[in-house]
């Protein structure tokens, strides 16, 4: 089972509601998740006796490769601080349906990541662009973060993965309207609905 957070501003809300209808966790570029949490996501070292052919390949591959971000616990107060605005958004718990997707928890490690001529002896060019996205740094470990990693075609940045929804958790201190809609759409799905109460 894994956790997806949802703030209670009203983009979030609209997405939180869209998870629930439709039953699919969003994916998107590295790039883009700079924007929304950690600026120095997907960044990397890599040694100057490195052939530039290879680097670029990694870099290629990197910006192919979707991303869909969870948590495994839905016991963590950090989350409902930070990523559902201090118990007035929501949480999903959810179980992954599709075979095909690539599934790591994250590394959390002081610094980013180093690129060596060794590496490349014994992975592939793919295979280092998705150990690159495997690490945060440990600035990040509240997150306690699961990564689900779909390989697109070029120039697609954003997807959906198909999950099956368990559960519903709402914050102890969500709004009066966005309770009546999750647990209207929560009905409607037959998705099990609970009041999170704990002190934050």
């Amino acid at each position: 089972m894994y956790y997806k957070f949802f703030k209670s501003d009203e983009t979030s809300f609209l997405h939180g509601q869209s998870m629930l209808e439709q039953s699919q966790l969003f994916v998107t570029t590295y790039e883009r998740l700079r924007g929304t949490n950690d600026s120095e996501e997907g960044i990397y070292y890599v040694d100057s006796s490195v052939a530039h052919e290879l680097r670029d390949q990694v870099r290629a591959y990197k910006k192919q490769l979707l991303i869909g971000c969870v948590t495994n616990k839905v016991y963590n107060a950090h989350m409902w601080r930070e990523f559902a605005s201090n118990g007035q958004g929501i949480c999903i718990a959810i179980e992954i349906k599709e075979r095909d997707v690539q599934k790591f928890p994250i590394k959390y490690r002081d610094g980013h990541p180093y690129i060596s001529n060794k590496q490349f002896e014994k992975l592939t060019p793919y295979e280092i662009a998705t150990q690159v996205l495997q690490y945060k740094l440990s600035t990040f470990s509240g997150e306690d973060e699961t990564r689900f990693l779909l390989k697109a075609e070029e120039g697609v940045q954003e997807s959906y993965i198909r999950v099956k929804i368990r559960h519903l958790y709402l914050g102890r201190d969500i709004s009066e309207l966005q309770e009546i809609e999750y647990r209207r759409i929560a009905q409607a799905k037959h998705i099990k609905v609970r009041k999170w109460h704990q002190q934050f």
